[in-house]
């Protein structure tokens, strides 16, 4: 598939203007359920705009959140707008959820460098099926409908590679977690990888 590549990242004075109009985009109706599947012909807010205009909303906050913190995607398509190496991301990804069938509930895909011990990998798919191991590649992903429960996930992938914790210990950990944050409480599972990153990218330290 061809993609539109948008270059380097917006600049900070630009970003707030860009994310208010995808934000003010996610508040109108959705319109039409049917997405383009064209590449996007040229770069800039407006684009942007029209490329995510037909998503449900939910998708729509994502991006727009998620183009204030990073800036402008690396590319993007009508079917997902994509960020690369968006520290202390490798890669992040907004998916359409209309293209994504049983999966819609999960259209935030980020991705870290992380090499699992292969002792490991069935342990993480056994914890939550939102977790993506690529041994191969040497990365992890986590996928689902924020970045906070991404960071989550993946602290807790690291905490059971680590030996620390084991799944079922992660799974009630999760819960507990999840509740105490829909009563408004934080916590730093949530904000940030609480493990060491190496070239400004999440890696376990070998």
């Amino acid at each position: 598939m061809n993609t539109l590549h948008l270059g380097a990242a917006a600049k900070p004075s630009s970003r707030l203007g860009l994310s208010l109009l995808l934000l003010l985009t996610a508040f109108q109706s959705a319109g039409s359920p049917q997405v383009p599947k064209r590449p996007i012909a040229k770069a800039g807010a407006a684009t942007l705009e029209s490329a995510i205009r037909r998503w449900p909303r939910s998708a729509r906050l994502a991006a727009a959140m998620l183009i204030e913190k990073y800036g402008e995607p690396s590319h993007c398509t009508g079917s997902a707008m994509v960020w690369i190496k968006n520290a202390p991301w490798r890669e992040t990804v907004v998916y359409n959820p209309r293209a994504l069938g049983k999966m819609s509930a999960h259209f935030l895909e980020q991705t870290v460098a992380y090499r699992i011990p292969a002792d490991k990998a069935g342990v993480l798919e056994r914890f939550d099926r939102r977790l993506a191991v690529n041994e191969i590649q040497g990365r992890l992903s986590a996928r689902s409908d924020s970045e906070a429960m991404n960071f989550m996930l993946i602290n807790l992938a690291d905490e059971i590679a680590a030996g620390k914790r084991s799944a079922a210990s992660a799974r009630a950990f999760l819960r507990r977690t999840e509740r105490l944050s829909e009563s408004g409480k934080s916590s730093p599972y949530m904000n940030r990888f609480l493990f060491p990153s190496r070239d400004g990218l999440a890696k376990r330290r070998e």
